[in-house]
């Protein structure tokens, strides 16, 4: 009985403490969406004071046309730097992907005595199974997708 009403406290503090974090990211977000809504009404209308003001010292198609290129050259350095910027995520993604086969391989070995391709002499008890599977779900839970 001792061990259902520790399992389900920690169950339940993990879920609070989800819930909890799920309410803060989503505030969050809906900050970030209003400053990024603000943001483009911003930029709108800066393009087209820039516009206007170019009007006003030459023709309005090659103001129009001037404004276009400088909001095109823009567009293109950003997309440049997104694409950079997920580079570098995929390459970082691999190496953490990598790091974490090394340790589960790891902990493979210091749990039951083998590798992770099945090779060795122990064999885990089921307790032990069974804490590592409890262990895991809680983890994973706990740690989000």
């Amino acid at each position: 009985m001792d061990q259902e009403v520790m399992l389900s406290n920690i169950i339940g503090a993990v879920l609070q403490a989800k819930a909890a974090e799920i309410k803060r990211k989503a505030t969050g977000a809906v900050v970030q969406m209003a400053a990024f809504g603000l943001f483009g009404v911003s930029l709108i209308f800066g393009i087209v004071s820039g516009f206007l003001w170019l009007a006003g010292k030459m023709d309005p198609w090659l103001a129009a046309l001037a404004i276009a290129i400088v909001v095109l050259i823009a567009a293109i350095v950003l997309m440049l730097i997104g694409r950079m910027i997920m580079q570098q995520k995929s390459k970082r993604d691999r190496e953490q992907t990598a790091r974490a086969l090394g340790e589960s391989n790891a902990i493979v070995q210091a749990l039951t005595g083998t590798n992770m391709d099945g090779k060795g002499t122990n064999n885990p008890s089921l307790e032990l199974i069974a804490a590592a599977l409890a262990t895991g779900i809680i983890l994973g839970r706990s740690l989000g997708r």
